[in-house]
């Protein structure tokens, strides 16, 4: 979103940085998804709130990256998030949390990320539906 941002609203990232005092890599990290927010300093993140004319929780917010996907064959969201330049799955089921990596943060695996995370997550879930099919079978046969 970040990067949309400044697109959108006509920011070159040399400008940005050049008033901001970030400099122009960690902004470019920043919008390709190779830098988590969440490594901003927070003199960073606040010299990006005033140059943008924004509060530091905005900025925050428009650099987080987020994404829910949701499986229809078993009725199931899941979120895809970034942390240590590598795309992450998680999802809770019966009660349990579940977090699995995708694939390292790269241009050509932002571009199907949605699509991998999909596949990954309804991986996951057959599995466990086939666990539990097992223990079902296995707790019939032992009474």
């Amino acid at each position: 979103m970040f990067k949309t941002f400044l697109k959108n609203n006509h920011i070159s990232m040399y400008k940005l940085a050049a008033d901001s005092g970030v400099p122009y890599s960690t902004l470019n990290d920043l919008a390709n998804h190779k830098l988590p927010v969440e490594s901003l300093k927070s003199g960073q993140l606040f010299a990006l709130s005033q140059s943008l004319n924004m509060s530091m929780n905005e900025v925050y917010a428009l650099c987080l990256y987020t994404r829910q996907i949701h499986s229809e064959k078993y009725n199931t969201y899941a979120s895809i998030s970034i942390k240590h330049k590598t795309y992450f799955l998680s999802f809770e089921k019966n009660g349990n949390t579940y977090e699995d990596e995708i694939i390292p943060v790269k241009q050509e695996a932002t571009k199907v990320i949605e699509e991998l995370a999909k596949w990954k997550l309804e991986e996951h879930l057959s599995k466990l539906t086939m666990e539990a099919a097992y223990e079902t079978i296995y707790a019939k046969t032992k009474r």
